[in-house]
């Protein structure tokens, strides 16, 4: 356990660097895998999707830069590119909401995944996402709170990238695509529970390291901890709404 503030700060850089660098690589391995499995069709996907995934993987890159520049490397380049990430981040809730509505009204949305889900899925992730990045930019000037809630961020945005993840590691267990298909098609709360599961442990195991280096959790571990099963409670609340549900099976195969 760190002993002094200074020690405590130089654990967190290094310790809040290397949690950023692994779930990057998280975030590209769930996709990447993906589609090298053949699972989706990446020249199929339409613009508003690869827009999509330029943005998000721009503000994915200088995520982990920043970690980098914040821990001491240069902080005036730092807030110089915060800036231009919290840019990004409002890009990425636009094109977010964007791509939901064109995949849904293509028709392209993932069998597994119930039309108004899906379309909510699209709908309310973005927000959690601006929020945790909005609050992180409030509390720029304390930065033990701003590395955790932009970390919370990259959390919550880690959502897709496991359930490919998890979607892959079910078919094999299932039998093949023929059996998995049907399975998680009629029980779609298999997918969100793997997901939720994964980025809980994941909360956990930072908690747990926050608590041996501090001698307790910090309180925006324990924020990220409440958001993520809110987050998903929002998504069946939302995907539940009558005239939200009518609109998502009314732009499903629909002609924008």
């Amino acid at each position: 356990m760190a002993t002094s503030p200074a020690q405590i700060f130089i654990w967190e850089n290094g310790f809040y660097r290397k949690v950023a660098i692994g779930l990057a690589l998280l975030v590209l391995a769930g996709f990447a895998l993906f589609n090298l499995a053949g699972l989706t069709d990446v020249r199929l996907m339409p613009r508003s999707t690869h827009l999509h995934g330029i943005v998000m993987g721009s503000w994915l890159l200088l995520f982990v830069v920043q970690n980098f520049l914040g821990a001491g490397r240069d902080l005036s380049l730092h807030r110089k590119l915060g800036w231009f990430g919290a840019a990004l981040a409002v890009l990425a809730v636009i094109t977010a909401w964007n791509t939901g509505i064109v995949t849904t009204a293509l028709n392209r949305a993932p069998p597994v995944f119930y039309t108004p889900y899906f379309l909510a899925l699209n709908f309310v992730q973005p927000v959690f996402f601006a929020t945790f990045v909005a609050f992180a930019i409030v509390l720029r000037k304390r930065t033990d709170w701003h590395r955790r809630l932009m970390l919370g961020a990259i959390i919550i945005v880690a959502e897709p990238a496991i359930g490919r993840l998890a979607i892959m590691a079910s078919v094999p267990a299932l039998d093949g695509p023929e059996a998995a298909i049907p399975i998680l098609s009629a029980k779609q709360w298999i997918i969100p529970l793997i997901e939720m599961s994964v980025q809980l442990l994941i909360v956990a195991f930072i908690a747990w390291r926050d608590a041996r280096a501090r001698g307790s959790v910090h309180p925006a571990i324990k924020v990220i901890a409440v958001a993520v099963p809110a987050f998903y409670a929002a998504l069946w609340l939302l995907a539940g709404v009558a005239p939200f549900a009518d609109y998502a099976f009314g732009l499903k195969g629909s002609a924008l």
